[in-house]
């Protein structure tokens, strides 16, 4: 699923991206198995983001984290280290 940076808040300080599960799912929880593209909204570059871990509250998963995959840190090594927060709100 491709997603625009425009749609994300971003901490530079964490080097995070946040965005809630309802703006990137669309009720095909296709995020889940393929992961995310995300296309920079200033530059337009695309980067893939894969599932690296999930946060679990009380039994649920509370958010998914992102990396960017080995194809995308050869591309664009700048991303080592930028995550995607998507949160189960």
């Amino acid at each position: 699923m491709l997603v625009s940076t425009k749609d994300m808040t971003y901490c530079r300080q964490l080097r995070r991206f946040v965005v809630e599960a309802s703006q990137v799912d669309r009720g095909a929880h296709s995020f889940w198995y393929e992961g995310l593209r995300l296309v920079s909204h200033r530059t337009g570059s695309e980067a893939e983001f894969k599932i690296q871990s999930r946060v679990m509250c009380e039994g649920d998963v509370a958010a998914w984290v992102l990396a960017p995959s080995e194809e995308t840190l050869l591309r664009m090594p700048w991303l080592d280290g930028i995550t995607v927060h998507v949160l189960n709100t």
